[in-house]
């Protein structure tokens, strides 16, 4: 994990200071413009976070027969223009998967567990706009991003002849994103887009192992994420 967070820091120093040395450049006669709502969007796509824990330990431990492989998140988004070039944007992102363990050995019987694990994302991101590498009326762009998740953990453990029992855990966390992505306008206010992130970060997740003793256990939220984006340009 200290490998992972030195590589993000150290590629979050190298975009901003390469931003800030292209923002330098620039005359100042060009460089201002309008503060103000530049695009109000949603956002839909494929994210894959690691969850290594689950799918390294507790699944392998336990015998499960499926494992996390990434599921669709939805979400929305607001622009607001900052100087030339130079974006931020505020957004909101859902993601839901569920795991079925198949039947499984359960304390001396035999039964199945299902683990829904659900993330709501509030993200604060700084853009930037690559200019001189626009194509085809196609304009790419670059960012970094900083994101508060919460997370809900629910496990069901179903036993022929015994009631469900559920396990829920809540909690929070921060993750960075690294951006790259690509607009294009399609109609005179209306934008569409695709982009990538990938994501770098962990949350951490309370388990009571066998003796009854509650454990904390590093989940990656690592992963790349891809998604579509139609935007109302203002």
């Amino acid at each position: 994990m200290k490998t992972i967070t030195k590589i993000s820091l150290t590629a979050i120093c190298f975009m901003a200071c390469s931003l800030f040395t292209s923002l330098h450049a620039q005359n100042e006669d060009t460089a201002q413009t309008s503060f103000g709502i530049r695009m109000a969007g949603v956002t839909a796509g494929w994210y894959n976070p690691s969850m290594d824990y689950w799918n390294d330990t507790y699944f392998k431990d336990n015998g499960w027969e499926n494992s996390f492989s990434g599921a669709a998140y939805y979400g929305a988004f607001i622009e607001v223009n900052v100087i030339k070039d130079l974006r931020a944007r505020v957004g909101y992102n859902y993601w839901k998967e569920t795991v079925k363990s198949g039947e499984i050995p359960i304390g001396g019987y035999t039964g199945s567990e299902k683990l829904t694990v659900t993330l709501s994302t509030l993200s604060i991101d700084v853009l930037y706009d690559l200019n001189l590498l626009t194509f085809w009326g196609c304009k790419p762009y670059t960012g970094i991003g900083g994101n508060f998740v919460f997370v809900q953990a629910e496990l069901t453990r179903t036993i022929t002849s015994l009631p469900d029992e559920e396990i829920k855990k809540q909690g929070q966390d921060y993750t960075a994103s690294l951006i790259i992505g690509i607009e294009r306008p399609i109609l005179r206010h209306l934008t569409t887009g695709i982009e990538f992130n990938y994501i770098l970060g962990k949350y951490i997740q309370k388990v009571i192992d066998v003796y009854g003793v509650t454990q904390e256990k590093d989940v990656l939220l690592s992963g790349p994420k891809i998604g579509i984006k139609i935007s109302y340009m203002f």
